[in-house]
């Protein structure tokens, strides 16, 4: 990521899109469990990269991922 910030910004950029849409869903039951199982990535990786944003190597990128991490909303396209 500190080597490629361009890279690292499109991915940052991209995070909502990529990471937290769910693509699969077929019906409401599966609406309900990718919801659900998506959520907990998306609380896990904040709660992960706040701990990491106070380590002097990483915190700078860690506080930005979490900044947009905590900015996302988990959404389904059907």
């Amino acid at each position: 990521m500190s080597e490629n910030p361009e890279d690292f910004d499109r991915w940052l950029k991209q995070l909502q899109h990529h990471t937290f849409t769910v693509f699969q869903s077929r019906n409401k039951l599966d609406d309900g469990l990718y919801g659900a199982y998506y959520e907990r990535l998306r609380l896990r990786l904040l709660e992960t990269m706040r701990t990491f944003s106070r380590d002097p190597t990483y915190g700078t990128i860690a506080q930005r991922i979490a900044e947009t991490t905590a900015e996302v909303t988990v959404r389904t396209i059907q």
